[in-house]
């Protein structure tokens, strides 16, 4: 069974249309000696040499207002979690088209009509593990709305990409992207006013 998680507080909509779905470093590296709760707190204001963290901070955020359920894509191959290390093999893995395997399945898409898919921008692109995500799974008729965290790139090409791995689905232009060094409180405040346009 996937694990996907059902918003307890609105019952009724989260049997509804929406679902969130994530793909966030801190839960996707090498654990060695850190505290894994730690770093994947939302109470945590920064990660591993930078605000990577925000991206969790969005995504949960955006569950919590819409209603929806939550879906975390998580891989068998892990990353460094020395972050300068980790954006090295991060493009080595883009320039070679690594192929990763995936710990849990995506749920039936059949009752979702809208899905905010959130990412990190790595090298101006979706992270290696997120474009064989996409390419894997079929979104043909559902809003793909885009959300992510940048180093200074906005989207870079993510969106361009969304469009290409679905081709049939409908990907908003209209997605949010905000710089890994936000604060977890503006990080919220600015989803919350996006998602108020709605």
């Amino acid at each position: 069974a996937a694990e996907v998680s059902e918003n307890p507080e609105t019952p009724e909509q989260s049997a509804g249309n929406t679902l969130v779905i994530y793909y966030n470093y801190a839960e996707n590296i090498e654990k060695g000696d850190l505290d894994v709760d730690a770093i994947s707190s939302a109470s945590l204001d920064g990660n591993v040499n930078g605000n990577v963290n925000d991206l969790l901070v969005m995504a949960k955020e955006i569950q919590a207002k819409t209603g929806g359920d939550i879906f975390s894509v998580s891989t068998n191959e892990l990353y460094p979690s020395d972050y300068s290390e980790m954006v090295y093999v991060a493009q080595d893995d883009q320039n070679d088209n690594k192929q990763f395997t995936f710990i849990e399945k995506l749920p039936d898409l059949d009752k979702y009509d809208t899905i905010y898919i959130g990412a990190p921008v790595w090298w101006g692109k979706l992270p290696q593990p997120m474009k064989v995500f996409m390419e894997e799974n079929d979104f043909s008729g559902k809003k793909i709305i885009p959300f992510g965290i940048h180093a200074g790139s906005r989207f870079g090409s993510i969106v361009n990409q969304y469009k290409e791995y679905q081709p049939n689905a409908d990907v908003s232009d209209d997605g949010l992207t905000i710089h890994a060094d936000t604060k977890n409180e503006e990080a919220i405040s600015q989803v919350d006013a996006w998602l108020e346009t709605k």
